[in-house]
């Protein structure tokens, strides 16, 4: 039964969850490459109404003329005005009522100015030869003159043509979406002849029209069997020639299962289709290349986003591999003297031995907590979000960092309330711990580092700034590549802390970014900006 089963086709209908229909099209609506044409152009098309009668008050105003002039004239000479009035009615309405306006041009100068007169015998053999003249030079003039109109208007249909493609080629470079470049590619399918087109897609078990010009387009039942056709088999299926029984429509699926457009030529592709139908053609390949393109864009950022994704969790374990360095090498001492010395060392000195074991086993518990954290990341940074404050979390960080640099002067300020955000917390105490490391490594011992929260309308600001040398120019906006190390610093680490910090509130959709020097001409600041999204209740 196909995709329709047993559904009439009355029960097809415009599914609102996709992108809006546009407005509905016209001739004049944008740019059409066959506006303004005579409607009489090409040899196949026969004179209409308005041209013959034309023809007819033209035949008859050089009548009148040759009337006015006879006797004053040589009556030879009245012959030129009816060439004249030929030559016109060619160049103003096209070839054939050109041939007819000949015709009529012999006609009257027979009935009128050859004897006998108002008959259309002929006495004498000079006006037999006279009349035969004119018909060949009206013929022939109505003929040359009509086919330069057809050139021209030829040429001019061309000339828009190639304007319309300018401007679709033009539309399409600016989308990056495929609705909004299918919906360019129907605007432009209806403008070519102002003919209708429908995009149709798979909702379900049902084929379904997405979006139509006109908006209310219907779609009969041959033209429903030719789209599940073409949708079957992915190809064109063309339609059925004028007076036959069959879809009116032409139906091309889109590569990738991005539906199937439908286009019906409009009332003037019947005198114009060698223009008309490689204009359509021609939108229609420019844009399966541009859903191409989009389609490959998509594919390359998916592509980066995970090339980014696994640096980071690279950075990420190499990172935390560093720093589990330090409380082993604490613990491994204290137990190695406590274990050589024994009741050697004093009461005070085992106290703060096993103090720094402790201290320094809760740190590594920490650090083990986090790396099991980060097993998380098979495919990036599996994300824990969930309502946390957060001036709690950079308080946390603060603390681990007076902890690791108790050399180091670091002030905190931070309100009372309003920093709730939707974030993973171990996550952002992670990255901000890696900004006030990098702070104190590059600082002098003697200057202080600063860490402020601040509620602001689009979120929560969190900065961290310093007192150091800062960062030159030509280092600021490389400082977050990884294993980027500056040229003239002398501190050690991996150069992973701020790749690491960046990655992290990437992905937690949020921003950082470096000022150097701060607002006081020295040292750096950076300044993280965590979205609002939601609240607590919701």
């Amino acid at each position: 039964m196909g995709l329709w089963g047993l559904q009439h086709k009355d029960s097809i209908k415009t599914m609102d969850s996709r992108a809006p229909v546009p407005k509905k099209s016209s001739m004049t609506d944008g740019l059409d490459p066959f506006s303004g044409l005579p409607e009489a152009s090409g040899w196949r098309a026969t004179p209409r109404a308005g041209s013959l009668m034309v023809a007819i008050g033209v035949v008859g105003l050089a009548a009148v003329l040759a009337h006015l002039l006879r006797g004053i004239v040589p009556a030879p000479s009245l012959t030129l005005l009816f060439l004249v009035a030929v030559l016109v009615v060619s160049v103003s309405t096209g070839f054939w009522t050109g041939i007819a306006s000949s015709l009529l041009a012999f006609l009257v100068y027979n009935f009128f100015f050859v004897e006998p007169l108002h008959t259309f015998r002929v006495a004498e053999l000079e006006d037999v030869l006279a009349l035969a003249v004119l018909l060949a030079a009206g013929a022939t003039t109505g003929f040359l003159a009509g086919r330069m109109r057809e050139e021209a208007d030829g040429a001019k249909a061309r000339a828009r043509m190639l304007g319309q493609l300018a401007g679709f080629t033009a539309e399409l470079a600016v989308e990056r979406a495929p609705a909004a470049i299918i919906a360019v590619i129907m605007r432009h399918l209806a403008q070519v002849d102002g003919g209708s087109a429908v995009h149709l897609t798979v909702d379900g078990e049902h084929l379904g029209i997405d979006q139509a010009i006109p908006p209310d387009t219907p779609l009969d039942w041959p033209e429903l069997q030719a789209a599940e056709r073409a949708f079957r088999r992915g190809t064109k299926e063309s339609r059925t020639a004028p007076g036959w029984a069959g879809s009116t429509y032409t139906f091309l699926a889109l590569d990738h299962g991005m539906g199937i457009i439908g286009y019906r030529p409009g009332a003037m592709s019947q005198r114009l289709e060698g223009l008309a139908e490689p204009l359509r053609k021609t939108i229609l390949q420019q844009g399966q290349v541009a859903l191409e393109r989009v389609r490959f864009a998509e594919d390359v950022a998916e592509a980066k986003a995970k090339a980014e994704r696994e640096a980071l969790r690279a950075a990420l374990l190499s990172s935390f591999s560093h720093d589990l360095k330090t409380p082993l090498a604490t613990i491994l001492g204290g137990v190695t003297s406590l274990r050589q010395l024994g009741d050697a060392l004093g009461p005070e000195a085992r106290a703060d031995l096993l103090l720094a074991i402790e201290e320094e086993a809760e740190r590594l518990s920490r650090y083990v907590g986090n790396l099991l954290h980060m097993t998380r990341l098979k495919a990036g940074l599996d994300l824990r979000l969930d309502w946390i404050d957060a001036g709690d979390v950079a308080h946390g960080a603060v603390m681990r960092a007076r902890h690791s640099f108790p050399g180091h002067a670091i002030a905190f300020h931070a309100p009372a309330s309003g920093t709730l955000i939707h974030a993973d917390a171990v996550l952002l105490e992670q990255a901000l711990f890696n900004l006030i490391d990098n702070a104190l490594k590059f600082s002098p011992a003697t200057s202080e580092t600063t860490v402020s929260v601040q509620a602001e309308a689009s979120g929560v600001r969190i900065t961290v700034s310093d007192d150091g040398p800062g960062i030159p120019e030509s280092e600021l906006q490389h400082i977050f590549e990884p294993f980027f190390r500056g040229a003239q610093t002398n501190a050690s680490g991996t150069g992973l802390g701020l790749t690491i910090a960046r990655g992290i509130l990437q992905a937690l959709g949020g921003t950082i970014e470096a000022e150097s020097p701060r607002a006081s001409g020295s040292g750096t600041a950076m300044h993280i900006l965590l979205p609002l999204t939601g609240s607590p209740a919701s």
